[in-house]
């Protein structure tokens, strides 16, 4: 027997997968509200750039420690040339990273522009320039009162915010926790944040399905 079933042709397209790049810590929370180490920040960016993370050595920076989790992205990070210090000073890795310095650190992945951030406090800034660039970008935005406040220190999920609009990583697909069971959960963070959904989307790896032309995905696993 022979059934004939009209096919509707939907024009989408599944882009491979999207890797973890934030991870939690060992009592299972995200803290997205706690401020981003500069370690922190290296690592989470050597991560979307899916670098090679295997050297462990310590012999870089004054400052860093054998056997310490975020050596492989700082060493990963320094032979890309992200990184402003040089051999032999100081990395300050558990130094909070401000504005300032997260701006700089994308503008080695990101797009040029000459865009002109209309933000006075950021004029005559060491990273005025990646300011700006971020701004063009539309990576980092400035404050209702006209400031940037470019050395203010930077959330977590503010700046996992910033790194899925670079790497045009997007899910507003709500029923996600309740359909997909196995997503990576955390004990301090639920819908109710406005970061939710950027949170899930930098901790959990998923292939997922795209409508040509639209930015919002759907997980598919």
């Amino acid at each position: 027997v022979f059934a004939s079933v009209d096919k509707k042709v939907v024009d989408k397209e599944v882009i491979n997968t999207h890797d973890q790049y934030i991870f939690g810590y060992p009592d299972d929370t995200i803290r997205p509200d706690g401020d981003m180490t500069r370690a922190e920040a290296i690592a989470v960016v050597a991560r979307l750039q899916k670098l090679d993370l295997r050297d462990k050595s310590s012999k870089i920076y004054k400052d860093t420690k054998a056997d310490m989790w975020y050596n492989g992205a700082i060493n990963a990070a320094f032979r890309e040339g992200y990184l402003l210090e040089i051999e032999g000073e100081n990395i300050r890795p558990n130094d909070k990273i401000t504005r300032a310095e997260i701006a700089e650190l994308i503008s080695h992945i990101d797009k040029k522009n000459n865009a002109i951030a209309p933000f006075d406090d950021v004029k005559g800034h060491k990273f005025e320039a990646a300011i700006n660039q971020a701004y063009g970008n539309e990576r980092i935005k400035g404050y209702p009162d006209g400031t940037f406040k470019p050395d203010a220190t930077i959330t977590r999920a503010e700046a996992a915010t910033i790194l899925n609009n670079y790497a045009d990583r997007n899910v507003t697909f709500k029923g996600m926790v309740e359909v997909h069971k196995d997503v990576v959960k955390f004990t301090d963070i639920n819908e109710s944040h406005w970061a939710y959904y950027e949170i899930m989307e930098a901790a959990n790896t998923h292939e997922y399905q795209r409508e040509k032309g639209t930015i919002p995905e759907t997980w598919l696993e």
